[in-house]
């Protein structure tokens, strides 16, 4: 009996420091916060696919050996008047160095805002919480970065079902 309340006692305060723990992570991730896209690079595949032309058809006419003239396919891109849409890939990158995307966050970017801010932008996407993604654009894209871009933090699903699937065990181990 004795150990029962005793394991009773400390199952309540796993579960309140539980609780406390993931409400109060939850509300530090959904504050807006700004950051920047960088690592922009063109997507020469989804470029070619956008305007309807066979990407491995091109990649041939570009390929010396068994290698692709990387240079070359992209000189080829930015100078035909035929492609009129570009896809780039891009990562978020974060002004606070504590609230950024990691094991227990994952990043949602306000995608809205950057489209309506950056009117070349048709759209831009990603996935999961992950702070990789492509966008697609209507004109060659000269700059490093894309400033101001809003985004906040989501508590990943795992970080939840850790402390939940630990005090199942626990009151498991209980009732045995």
């Amino acid at each position: 009996m004795k150990n029962n309340k005793l394991f009773l006692k400390i199952y309540i305060v796993l579960l309140a420091i539980t609780t406390v723990t993931l409400i109060t992570l939850y509300v530090l991730g959904s504050k807006t916060r700004i950051g920047y896209l960088s690592n922009l690079s063109l997507n020469i595949n989804q470029t070619l696919y956008l305007n309807n032309l066979n990407a491995e058809n091109i990649k041939k006419l570009f390929t010396i050996g068994h290698t692709i003239e990387n240079e070359a396919l992209i000189n080829y891109v930015f100078t035909n008047k035929n492609i009129t849409n570009y896809s780039y890939n891009f990562k978020m990158q974060y002004y606070s160095k504590i609230f950024k995307h990691s094991d227990i966050y994952g990043v949602s970017i306000d995608t809205n805002k950057i489209i309506k801010d950056y009117n070349f932008i048709n759209n831009i996407y990603t996935s999961d919480g992950s702070p990789f993604g492509h966008f697609t654009l209507n004109k060659k894209l000269d700059a490093e970065k894309i400033d101001n871009i809003n985004y906040t933090l989501f508590i990943r699903t795992k970080i939840i079902n850790t402390p939940i699937n630990i005090l199942l065990i626990l009151i498991s181990i209980y009732y045995i």
